[in-house]
C-alpha cells in the first residue's frame, strides 16, 4: 500500500483540529473544528468518485449527528 495525493477541484479545508468527519457512500464531509484562533463553522465536502470540493459556511449555531445504517 503507498499513499497519494489525488487531484481534485474546489476549495482545500484550511488546517484544523477537532473537526468532525464522516463518510457516506462516495461523499466525505469535514466540519467545524478550530485554527488555534477561531472556531470553524464551516462544512466541506469532497465526492471520491469526481474528485469535486464544496464549502458551505454557516453563520448560526449548527448541530451535527451522523447516522449509519446497512442495508441487510
Amino acid at each position: 500500500m503507498t499513499w497519494s495525493r489525488p487531484i481534485t477541484t474546489g476549495p482545500v479545508p484550511g488546517i484544523r483540529a477537532g473537526q468532525s468527519m464522516n463518510i457516506m457512500g462516495t461523499k466525505m464531509f469535514i466540519f467545524g473544528g478550530g485554527d488555534g484562533n477561531h472556531y470553524l463553522n464551516d462544512l466541506h465536502v469532497l465526492d471520491t468518485g469526481t474528485k469535486i470540493s464544496i464549502i458551505n459556511i454557516f453563520r448560526d449555531y449548527v448541530m451535527v449527528t451522523s447516522l449509519c445504517y446497512r442495508q441487510q
